[in-house]
Parts: C-alpha cells; structure tokens; sequence
C-alpha cells in the first residue's frame, strides 16, 4: 500500500505541464542531406491555425530554435530554402485514481481503557493530459515536390489541459536538447521553463 501511495505521489509531482519542468519524449527521423542549412519559414499543419496569434507565439519560438542550429529566419518578401510545418495538440483527460495510504486513528477512553479506531483510505484523481507535436522540416522545390528532410514527434504528459504556450514551448527545447542526434533516435529530456509561464 505504501508503494502505491508513493507511485501516486510521484507522478503527481512529475507530470508536467503546470510546474517549471517539462518532460518529454522525442523522436527524430532524418532525410538525404539533413545537415544542408539556409533560410527558413514555419507554417502551421492546420491551415485555420495561419492568424492564430497562439501559433504565431510557438512558431516563432521555433524559429528561433532553428537559427540556433544553422537555418536563417526567411525575410517576409522572400522564398525560403526550406520550410517547418509545425502540428501540436492537446489530447482528452485520461482518468486515474489510486488510493492512498490507510491511516488508523486510534482514540483511548480515559475512563474504560476501552479502545476505538478508526480507518480511512485517502482517494486522489488525477486528469492526465497527453500534449503531441509534430514537425517535418522540408526543401523547398520549384516543381513542388520538396525533400522531407526531418520528421520530428514529441509528446509530454501532464496536469495542465490547455493549450498554454509554455508547454509547447518546453517541448521544443527538449527535442533541441541534442538536435539532430541519430536517426531514428529516441530520447527524454527534462527542461526548466520561463518562470512567467509557470500557471495553466
């Protein structure tokens, strides 16, 4: 029982999402010529997504991951050499509940002797939010057929249900971690935040 109350403990302090430590789980594909490097946009996956002030906070932030690893942000009358598309989301709340640690009160008649206890098993719930992205960085081409040059998916679990920036922003610096490390190659990274984006 103890172990159980210690397993609930911990994951409620090491799920991210409305802490200061985001913790995340990336995986980078690479494609031909990975290491070529020139100017960059990021769009969004969702088209809808295009004015959306959110996007244009995360967007930039990976903007600017990337020319802190050789890519040039794109100047706004230019076409760039390559682009990011960019996909994240916030899924439904996985439910889980454990009990926790029994506690025995036990209360002494001072008179009697007698002896009378009493037994409660705490309960917690904890709404679990799983946080995905996704970024394909590829070539652009004039007979629009561009080169994939990376595939890259991430995803944190966490307390925090909406869609606050500072999540994604976090996950972005951990898959920036070791960035491009080896194809194919799975990591987890833990990552300290802004401390002005600490509430969901």
């Amino acid at each position: 029982m103890k172990l159980r109350y210690l397993a609930v403990a911990l994951l409620a302090l090491s799920l991210s999402g409305c802490g200061s430590r985001v913790r995340t789980v990336s995986t980078i594909y690479h494609g031909d010529d990975h290491l070529e490097r020139g100017t960059i946009a990021v769009i969004p996956a969702n088209k809808d997504f295009t004015s959306s002030l959110e996007f244009r906070t995360v967007g930039n932030y990976l903007l600017d991951k990337l020319a802190q690893n050789g890519y040039v942000a794109v100047a706004a009358d230019q076409r760039p050499d390559f682009v990011a598309v960019l996909n994240y989301e916030t899924s439904k709340p996985r439910y889980v509940t454990e009990k926790g640690r029994r506690i025995i009160h036990t209360v002494t008649d001072s008179i009697t002797g007698d002896k009378t206890s009493t037994v409660k098993e705490p309960t917690t719930h904890l709404a679990i939010f799983t946080h995905t992205m996704r970024i394909d960085i590829f070539k652009s081409s004039i007979d629009n057929k561009p080169g994939k040059k990376y595939e890259i998916s991430a995803s944190n679990q966490g307390l925090c249900g909406n869609m606050n920036p500072l999540i994604f922003t976090g996950m972005i610096d951990a898959v920036f971690v070791d960035f491009p490390r080896n194809n194919g190659q799975t990591n987890e990274s833990t990552v300290q935040v802004s401390k002005k984006m600490e509430k969901c």
